[in-house]
């Protein structure tokens, strides 16, 4: 996965002898922001807040979900050069600064945590760090918020004080938990999971179906091997000219999306990706 940040690259109208600090390029922070269910926040329904040790708010940027694959938020923290005296602009950090995230959805301020991690440090100008977030309590710092698992447990007939590894396979359907975390399905029904399938090839397209999540972001690669994958382009209606590179469902449904195909190929796989 490849993110590309444009920087400004010098100042303008900056005069050091006449200031103590100066503003340098930012330290940014990226990721996937996502629920207590596991579901990630659509473009506009949430801002990423950055605050100092203080609690002071230094900056914020909305979720996106065109920022990227498997990326919802992407926050430019501004940065002082830290040489003496006071900040250059009060809404800046310095490297090596304690800040922590607040998640603002339009009705107060929620805490979110990376496996259990809520306070984090400023790396250096031009530098960039993933961070990807959860909602929810999650007592024993495994990226999976509590609740989620809770339910699940009780649903399944266990102790829903107990916990689900995310490194293990609870419904044996060759899903892990955190997986299934991810992907919106459910860890203890087997019949619940990724899947793919071709379910005609016709007129050059193979249509691809599968079962959608509501939120989650998907895209396909294929390869003519199975050792060599690329991404795969593909169409949202039969024969349609228009390619997207990925599809975000809107509803719990079935997809069909049409991947084209050379009259010449001999044999191709598909893989389903989720985010």
């Amino acid at each position: 996965m490849k993110i590309l940040l444009l920087i400004m690259a010098g100042l303008v109208g900056v005069v050091s002898t006449l200031l103590a600090g100066n503003s340098l390029p930012y330290y940014t922070i990226y990721g996937m922001l996502r629920d207590e269910g596991g579901l990630s926040f659509a473009t506009g329904e949430a801002f990423v807040v950055v605050r100092n040790s203080a609690g002071k708010e230094i900056t914020r940027a909305p979720c996106d979900s065109s920022d990227g694959l498997g990326i919802n938020y992407v926050v430019e923290i501004p940065i002082d050069s830290g040489i003496s005296g006071p900040y250059y602009k009060v809404e800046s950090m310095r490297k090596g600064e304690t800040f922590s995230v607040r998640i603002d959805t339009g009705a107060g301020l929620l805490v979110p945590s990376a496996k259990g991690v809520t306070s984090f440090t400023v790396g250096g100008s031009t530098d960039t760090a993933r961070i990807d977030f959860v909602l929810g309590a999650d007592r024993n710092n495994d990226g999976i918020p509590d609740d989620w698992e809770r339910a699940y447990l009780l649903a399944a007939g266990k102790d829903p004080n107990g916990t689900l590894n995310p490194d293990e396979d609870f419904d044996s359907d060759g899903f892990t938990n955190i997986q299934e975390f991810v992907a919106g399905t459910d860890p203890t029904d087997p019949r619940s999971t990724l899947r793919l399938e071709i379910v005609n090839i016709e007129n050059g397209y193979a249509e691809l179906q599968f079962e959608a999540v509501s939120g989650c972001t998907y895209c396909i690669s294929s390869s003519m091997n199975l050792k060599d994958w690329a991404p795969q382009r593909f169409a949202l209606k039969p024969e349609a000219t228009s390619l997207a590179d990925k599809i975000i469902a809107t509803d719990y449904q079935t997809l069909s999306v049409f991947a084209p195909v050379s009259p010449s190929t001999k044999t191709i796989f598909f893989r389903l990706h989720v985010y």
